[in-house]
């Protein structure tokens, strides 16, 4: 029973270390999205990137997940190919369509690279498009673009990719410093799906890194404190003499037109 206490413990740890206490919500922690006025991305943006937005950090959903292990800084996210995933925002006209723009470019040489796009207008007043990568490519080639579905997903993976959201039609005042009705997404670089065997094998090695500290009692990690060691130490000595720990629950486990390449 003992055993069991502490991976349990170990693995709310793991789930401490790799996810902030409280988690990024672009819908409700975004400044941009608490305004009203303007339009807001509320989907593909997982880090905080705004000293007035009311978290911090970053935060990333099922099937996304972060290219650096870190919570400050340029921090993309790695996307699946095959994943079903809903781009949303919030605030948009509804008298006016919008604009959904996806694009990438590919890497020539130091000086010279190829920009490419897809778009789709939407004109029923949506405020959200659900799609897969592997759909979206299906579109290439185009009067614009003669790359084919198969060279897209071959980019795709090496640059950073980015969705913008605009309202193109839709005037804005003098009193606006930019345009209001437009926002981007944070930046990502799109994989084949068979990239997960590796990152869940990664999650597993982290988890078993913790799990192989704690036991040899080598320190975890910044942000995990003294307090919350010495706490549940003491609830594992109780529980290994028979102490009795009571339940409980509720434990809660994003401007320019451009690329970059990955390093």
């Amino acid at each position: 029973m003992a055993n069991d206490f502490i991976r349990l413990f170990v693995g709310l740890l793991t789930a401490t270390l790799l996810q902030p206490a409280n988690a990024f919500n672009p819908a409700k922690d975004r400044w941009q999205c608490k305004q009203g006025d303007a339009i807001c991305v509320t989907s593909f943006r997982w880090c905080s990137s705004n000293d007035q937005d009311t978290s911090k950090g970053c935060s990333f959903p099922e099937n996304t997940y972060p290219y650096y292990n870190r919570e400050e800084g340029t921090n993309p996210a790695l996307v699946l190919w095959d994943e079903k995933y809903n781009l949303t925002w919030a605030s948009a006209d509804p008298d006016y369509p919008v604009l959904v723009k996806w694009g990438f470019g590919r890497y020539i040489n130091a000086t010279t690279s190829e920009s490419y796009s897809w778009s789709k207008n939407l004109t029923n007043g949506e405020n959200s498009f659900s799609f897969t990568f592997k759909e979206l490519a299906a579109d290439f080639p185009t009067k614009k673009y003669e790359i084919n579905s198969d060279e897209v997903k071959s980019i795709v993976g090496s640059v950073l990719n980015y969705f913008i959201v605009s309202q193109p039609e839709k005037p804005y005042g003098e009193e606006y410093n930019s345009n209001p009705w437009v926002d981007k997404s944070d930046q990502f670089s799109v994989f084949d799906d068979i990239i997960t065997l590796y990152l869940d094998a990664q999650e597993s090695a982290a988890k078993g890194e913790v799990t192989r500290r704690w036991k040899l009692g080598v320190g975890i990690g910044v942000g995990i404190g003294l307090p919350l060691l010495m706490a549940v130490s003491f609830l594992i000595g109780r529980f290994m003499k028979g102490g009795s720990v009571s339940k409980s629950s509720g434990l809660k486990t994003s401007d320019g037109d451009h690329e970059v390449r990955l390093s």
